[in-house]
Formats: structure tokens, C-alpha cells, sequence
């Protein structure tokens, strides 16, 4: 039996206990209003963009999935954290947008990007996807995109066409989003990829201000870095987990992959005191591939599957 856009977005969040943001299916109608057929390619002519994570199993594509990959892992780039699910790609250098969720009850979160082939480093993009959206509509228009450089009049003209049926589109979905916007994301404090950690405010703010006297905050060498994962601990010892928490996503990226193992280790404990340990269940399913060459978990090999 077929199932319905809704009964596959109910299937991803049991699979991920993680809440995805309802507004999906919303977006997923706004993108069959641009292009019935090639939902998924409804951004491609205007931003060349692609629809893709959820949104694939929105379309049906994992109706008969059944690889022992775990979903979690579509669309999972190397340095993404478990928070994070991409839902749109494109581009040479990696650039990828998706939902950043603090919390698996889904109710704090935003929608950010990154270059992956630069380094993890978040830009906020908006609330929601179709602010996010428009976002890039706007930016394509300000800075020009450099490849419209190397187009023809004819293609030229192509893509702003396809740019102004976009944003009509936007114009009739877009509130009908922010009626079911619920995210009120307030974080508390900053980490070094720019996403920062939501928790309680007393508990995370009133700690560093004596931590960063203790530990540099620069923990690029040897000595630095082993000095802020013996804090980490220490923190987690005593109850400190949303601290612990932000020093650990300090440290994802920093280095080698034994030292990604140590940050795993302190988040995966600060996951689980702080109730969020499905995101420690991506974690682990993130470990267990980590050097994986694919994104799209149908194209994992058979030593995978």
C-alpha cells in the first residue's frame, strides 16, 4: 500500500526519535506547486539547489528500504553534528542546509548551512525553510551569483523566471508557515561553529565566566586541548552536562579522529543526562561510519548494506 507524505514523515521521526519540524510537508507541497513531477528538483533551476534527506523519504524512495544503514546517516556529512539534519544540497564546495534541533521534542530549533569542504562553520539561514529560502532568493539577487556569469541570454532569462515562479510560490506558502512556526530558539552560549548550545542559562553562562579563567579558550595546541577535555569531564562529574556539552562541540572539530572520538565521548555522556540521547544514538551510528564515502545511504556498499 502506498503511503502518504504524512505517514512517511510519522515513519523518519520514529526512526530518528527526533521531531522534525511539521513544516516540512508543508514545504514539501510548496515544492510539488513549483514542480509536480521532480519535487525534490523544485529549487534546481532557480539556486540549483536539491531537495534531499527527509524530503527523499517524503517522496517514497526508502517505501521498501531495507539496509541496515541507518537513516540517520542519509545526507550525514563527516562533520556534521548529531543535531543536525540536512534537507537541502548543492554546489561544488559541499554547501548543505538543514534543520539544527536542540532538543529531540523538536521545539527549539533553526535552519543553518555550511561548506563542508570548508570546515565547520554555521551561517543561521532563518527560523524556517521558507525564510531560508527566501534568504537565498535574496542573496542570489544582491551578490549575483557568479555563475550567471557563464550564461546566455536565453539561460539568463531562464533562471529568473524560474526564480519569480519561486518566490510566488513563497508568497502563498510562506504564511501559512509561520502559523505553524513554533521554534523559539534561545541560546545561551556560543560555540566556535557559530550554532552555540540551548540549556539553562544559569547553569551554562554563570560556570564559564570562571571556566575561560581557567582554560583557554584557543585549544588549538596539544596542552590546550587536553586541558579543556579534562575540564569537560570534571564538568560532567558534577552535574555540569550543558557546559560540558558546549565545551565539547568546541573541540568536534579540532584535529585528528582519535581527538573527534574524545569530544564524541563527552557528548555522548552530556546527551544522555541532559534526556537527549537519541542524538546520542546518531552519534554512534555517526562513529560506525565515520569514514564512509557516500551520503546517500542507498548508494553504501554491500560490505554497508
Amino acid at each position: 500500500m502506498t503511503r502518504s507524505p504524512k505517514q512517511r514523515y510519522e515513519w523518519i521521526v520514529q526512526q530518528l526519535q527526533v521531531v522534525l519540524p511539521e513544516e516540512i510537508l508543508l514545504f514539501w507541497d510548496f515544492a510539488r506547486s513549483i514542480r509536480p513531477l521532480e519535487p525534490l528538483k523544485a529549487l534546481e533551476d532557480s539556486l540549483g539547489i536539491y531537495l534531499v534527506g527527509a524530503f527523499e523519504v517524503l517522496s517514497g524512495k526508502f517505501d521498501d528500504y531495507s539496509g541496515n544503514v541507518p537513516i540517520s546517516l542519509h545526507w550525514r556529512y563527516g562533520l556534521d553534528p548529531p543535531e543536525f539534519f540536512t534537507m537541502l544540497a548543492g554546489g561544488e564546495e559541499r554547501w548543505h542546509s538543514g534543520y539544527y534541533i536542540d532538543h529531540p521534542d523538536g521545539k527549539s530549533y533553526c535552519v543553518a548551512s555550511y561548506y563542508a569542504n570548508e570546515g565547520l562553520q554555521f551561517g543561521f539561514d532563518g527560523r524556517s525553510l521558507f525564510s531560508a529560502v527566501k534568504r537565498y532568493l535574496d542573496d542570489k539577487e544582491i551578490f549575483h551569483d557568479e555563475d550567471d556569469v557563464l550564461l546566455t541570454g536565453l539561460e539568463l532569462d531562464s533562471n529568473k523566471k524560474a526564480c519569480e515562479k519561486v518566490r510566488k510560490s513563497l508568497e502563498k506558502f510562506q504564511p501559512l508557515a509561520k502559523k505553524i512556526q513554533t521554534s523559539k530558539r534561545h541560546p545561551c552560549e556560543k560555540t566556535i561553529d557559530g550554532v552555540g548550545v540551548v540549556a539553562e542559562r544559569i547553569q551554562v553562562g554563570e560556570i564559564l565566566k570562571s571556566l575561560r579563567k581557567k582554560v583557554p579558550y584557543m585549544v588549538w595546541s596539544d596542552t590546550d586541548y587536553e586541558k579543556v577535555i579534562m575540564e569537560a569531564f570534571r564538568l560532567l562529574e558534577n552535574g555540569k552536562s550543558a557546559t560540558a556539552l558546549k565545551l565539547a562541540k568546541d573541540l568536534w572539530q579540532v584535529g585528528d579522529e582519535l581527538r573527534l572520538h574524545s569530544s564524541a565521548a563527552i557528548m555522548s555522556e552530556a546527551y544522555k543526562k541532559l534526556a537527549r540521547q537519541p542524538f546520542d544514538k546518531i552519534l554512534g551510528d555517526h562513529l560506525a561510519y565515520l569514514n564512509r564515502e557516500w551520503l546517500d545511504i542507498m548508494d553504501a556498499s554491500d560490505e554497508t548494506s
